[in-house]
């Protein structure tokens, strides 16, 4: 293989020299490296040798704001100067070969893009492409409009996959239009979908009022071994080992908690209008869960269930003092694990409680990644899983299990970091068992076991994997947040009767 290492001091690995490699004889491909291998400094060298092979061409690279410092200290290494058009700078001097772009700002530079199509022939990485698997999106419209200028398009991602296939067809779509087929064509492949009709109720005036509507759903997917061979033709994976460790620890709801989830699951909290009740429905039952319902609050410094068994964790955790990260998928939960940590900080013997949200801005979090240090617990919900470097702690505990499988991913990437120091991580699941917490975790191994099926195996995935047909969903949906036709939570025993699991999956 050939070693494509620009600056000596900074030399690459194999696989990253294999991913340049594999993106510089194509014109248009997805750069899938896992989290740890370095895809700034790998796409950054990609380009950077293509720009030296045609003089004519200047590459935009199309960022996220929170991944422009990586960026910046990658060409820097390089010592290959660059433009930079994001809301907080504007530098551009027509003589430098690379332009850095927000996702955010693609819109308004859109006159200076056409502008040096008019001077160079471009070439376009963007970063963080799984953005772009919502065909609906405002990013999507805009990159879709703007396709025809480049000719080399690049994406790169940790996680090409969310939930199911249909985000990966647009994805794939933006990066080689056609390539897939129609989308059309691509559901008659690779899909089977069926189209349920939905009684919606919504309340207008006080008054509730039905509404029918057709909802197409996913149900399984057939010929997947073709799209994998389709797939190898323009996406690349590579990943490091890491030595993950699994937990997963189990609480069973009090009486009260599961009488309070299972009015949730009935709708007898659902008083507003709203046009996404599936979502607003499944808040509502993790709101139960996470004890910051505000029918079940009577005294704010009484624990639930499922709180006690994240401090037993922690207080087993800190015996060592290494830093601790823990997901919230919602910033309720993550504001009233806040104030009971604030509470029992010296209990625990904690230094300090940073956090990485959406209300943390970019300098913000820059200085917690410096700030991590022994005693530490670091909140982060999904606005805090991409782009940042939390390496210092080797722990990540689930207090929600995210539904997307990308963010699970992501999340675990803060830690599976090239330069950790660690010979090993640890991934904690706080599960209350019969509530939607197990059906996350379910839906995590299953699509899970998607991926693997298409991809290979993701090695910052649980081992575990979960089979079911998907025809069946709809009874895990029942069993876990709807229907409660027995009048109590389920049992593992009806779970069993629905899933199947098979611990020697791949």
């Amino acid at each position: 293989m050939f070693d494509y290492t620009i600056a000596k001091e900074f030399p690459l690995t194999e696989e990253q020299n294999e991913i340049i490699d594999y993106m510089l004889k194509r014109d248009s491909a997805i750069c899938c490296a896992q989290t740890g291998i370095g895809k700034t400094l790998t796409m950054s060298t990609a380009a950077i040798h293509l720009i030296n092979r045609y003089k004519d061409l200047h590459f935009i690279i199309v960022c996220p704001q929170k991944a422009l410092k990586a960026f910046r200290r990658e060409l820097s290494r390089l010592q290959f100067p660059y433009n930079e058009l994001s809301s907080s700078k504007k530098s551009f001097s027509t003589g430098n070969k690379i332009t850095l772009l927000t996702h955010t700002m693609v819109e308004k530079y859109t006159n200076e893009i056409v502008s040096l199509r008019a001077r160079y022939k471009l070439g376009c990485i963007v970063d963080e492409i799984h953005a772009a698997q919502d065909y609906n999106s405002k990013f999507y419209r805009m990159m879709m409009s703007l396709r025809k200028l480049f000719a080399v398009f690049w994406g790169a991602t940790a996680t090409p996959l969310k939930n199911d296939i249909s985000g990966l067809y647009w994805m794939v779509h933006l990066v080689k239009p056609g390539y897939l087929g129609s989308w059309q064509a691509f559901k008659a492949l690779y899909l089977i979908t069926k189209v349920n009709n939905i009684r919606q109720k919504i309340m207008r005036g006080g008054r509730p009022i039905y509404i029918e509507r057709k909802v197409e759903e996913i149900i399984g997917y057939r010929n997947l071994e073709y799209l994998t061979e389709k797939l190898n033709e323009i996406i690349i994976i590579r990943q490091l080992q890491y030595n993950l460790k699994f937990h997963y620890e189990k609480v069973k709801l009090t009486p009260e908690e599961e009488h309070y989830y299972l009015m949730a699951g009935k709708g007898l909290f659902m008083k507003e209008e709203t046009r996404d009740v599936w979502a607003a429905r499944l808040h509502q039952l993790q709101r139960i869960i996470d004890n910051v319902h505000e029918e079940q609050i009577t005294d704010k410094n009484k624990f639930s269930s499922k709180e006690k068994c994240l401090m037993k964790v922690i207080i087993e955790l800190m015996k060592t003092k290494e830093p601790i990260l823990i997901y919230f998928d919602y910033k309720d939960a993550l504001e009233r694990i806040k104030y009971i940590l604030g509470e029992t900080k010296q209990f625990l013997g904690l230094t300090q409680v940073l956090e990485v949200s959406g209300k943390i801005n970019q300098k913000q979090r820059e200085q917690v990644e410096e700030q991590i240090d022994k005693g530490t617990i670091v909140l982060v919900t999904q606005a805090g899983t991409e782009s940042i470097n939390l390496q210092r702690a080797n722990t990540v505990i689930f207090y929600d299990i995210p539904f997307a499988v990308q963010t699970f991913i992501q999340m675990v990437g803060r830690v599976t970091r090239m330069d950790s120091k660690y010979d090993h991580q640890d991934i904690y699941f706080i599960e209350a068992e019969g509530t939607s917490d197990t059906y996350r975790r379910i839906l995590l191994q299953m699509n899970g076991q998607l991926i693997a099926q298409i991809f290979g195996k993701v090695n910052t995935l649980p081992l575990q994997m979960t089979f079911i047909d998907k025809k069946r969903g709809k009874q895990l949906r029942d069993a876990l947040l709807w229907s409660f036709k027995a009048g109590q939570l389920a049992t593992q025993q009806v779970i069993d009767k629905i899933i199947k699991v098979d611990d020697n999956f791949m």
